[in-house]
């Protein structure tokens, strides 16, 4: 039967295939390269079976007899590796990369219940930086993280399930186009029992009157000015308070139904305690927007985002409305909000955490919804944006509205007939998670 498991012990190609993961990992050291943001780091739970090594110890692979070796081709959902264990799995397999070549590998395991912990380990036996994710029984992702090849010692994630699903897939890509192969060795494990996690209400603060020495993420301190929308364009000059109304007012929408209340700066109702801060102006040649991390499931309820609104002059050949105008900066506010809330890029123009988008499409009204991932962050499979949201923060996320569409506007007398892409890099976000990466 396809995807039946082999065990690592009974074939020549078996141990030659452990001999090259022990070989490559001899002589290599583990160097810390991260800029702004640690890379994820081995939490509890398997610590004690694999500990974390330090700089100039060679990291020990797992061993390899009893383990599953990758079968291929297993690049899709419906030709994955099924493999029968339950709980407690090492399985090895190969990326092989290349411009042309698609080779991303996945299994499936068995169903795990609501409230078991799925961990997941891997450990890159040559070099190679790696995609891996955890995804439920329709393809939805639960967890992710990418790899960094300045890190040869396991990397590992893990995340409790909110609900039960009949299968778990795990998926590992590469994130190379070079033509090399990489091995790795993964170790998936499941704990019981652990109990679904509370939610994790959200209280944020609109800043429109300018801050000092903000920081995100890593980068360097920047002071934000008071909003002014002139500053976007003189077109928009003494519209600056109907614009803040109108991003306060969509970005409530984008958010209506969750565990999230939305205050303005200096607003006497703002309740003690933790919040998330989300400051609007200023300018970055490199940006629209960024926020400190990806907060799966927003376990950390004070952080920071910023919307460089100065940089949106970048729509001005588009002439774009007030209203038009207000709607970009509100999608990329709840952009931004959203990886704080645990959310990750898709590829999809009509979801908010989409970054495939041109100018135009840029301007129209976009929603949380169920979209495919983009290959950034991982090559398969997608992310209920709207589910990922209400387990994280409580709440149910409410209907689309029906005014909420795309649509073909009329293009202002002046406006330029072509339109053009925003790269992608402008919508930031740390490069790695906060470790631990367990939620």
């Amino acid at each position: 039967m396809r995807g039946g498991k082999k065990r690592s012990g009974k074939g020549s190609a078996v141990s030659s295939n452990r001999a090259s993961l022990h070989a490559g990992v001899m002589g290599l050291l583990v160097v810390l390269a991260s800029v702004g943001c640690s890379p994820v780091q081995p939490t509890d739970g398997l610590a004690a079976l694999w500990p974390l090594q330090v700089l100039g110890n060679q990291p020990t692979l797992p061993g390899t007899d009893g383990a599953y070796q990758e079968q291929e081709s297993n690049d899709t959902f419906q030709l994955a590796d099924i493999i029968t264990d339950t709980q407690d799995v090492t399985f090895f397999g190969t990326i092989t990369g290349g411009a042309t070549t698609v080779d991303r590998d996945v299994y499936r395991f068995e169903s795990v219940a609501a409230g078991d912990r799925v961990t997941i380990r891997l450990s890159p036996a040559n070099g190679g930086s790696f995609l891996v994710g955890i995804l439920d029984q329709n393809y939805n992702l639960l967890q992710q993280m990418s790899t960094s090849s300045a890190w040869l010692v396991p990397w590992e994630m893990s995340v409790v399930l909110r609900e039960a699903s009949e299968h778990v897939y795990v998926v590992v890509a590469g994130r190379s186009s070079s033509a090399t192969s990489y091995d790795y060795v993964v170790q998936y494990a499941v704990e019981t029992g652990v109990g679904v996690p509370g939610h994790n209400p959200q209280t944020v603060v609109l800043y429109f009157s300018g801050a000092d020495n903000v920081r995100i993420g890593g980068s360097s301190p920047v002071q934000v000015p008071a909003f002014d929308a002139a500053r976007i364009s003189s077109r928009f000059a003494g519209q600056t308070e109907t614009i803040i109304a109108q991003v306060i007012e969509r970005l409530q929408e984008d958010y209506a139904g969750l565990g999230i209340q939305v205050y303005r700066q200096g607003d006497p109702a703002i309740p003690a305690g933790s919040v998330t801060n989300l400051y609007f102006g200023t300018y970055n040649a490199d940006l629209l927007g960024l926020a400190d991390s990806i907060d799966a499931y927003n376990n950390d309820t004070s952080e920071s985002a910023i919307v460089f609104t100065d940089t949106f002059a970048l729509f001005e050949p588009l002439l774009p409305s007030t209203e038009e105008m207000s709607q970009c900066l509100a999608n990329v506010a709840s952009h931004e909000l959203g990886h704080l809330l645990g959310l990750r890029h898709t590829a999809d123009v009509q979801d908010l955490m989409d970054i495939t988008a041109n100018a135009r499409e840029m301007l129209d009204d976009q929603w949380f919804r169920t979209a495919s991932t983009h290959s950034s962050v991982l090559p398969v499979g997608f992310q209920d944006a709207p589910s990922l949201l209400a387990w994280g923060l409580g709440g149910t996320l409410g209907p689309v509205p029906s005014g909420k569409s795309t649509v073909i506007r009329q293009r202002p007398a002046g406006a330029t007939t072509q339109d053009f892409h925003i790269p992608h890099g402008l919508l930031g976000t740390c490069a790695y998670e906060d470790p631990p990466a367990t939620h």
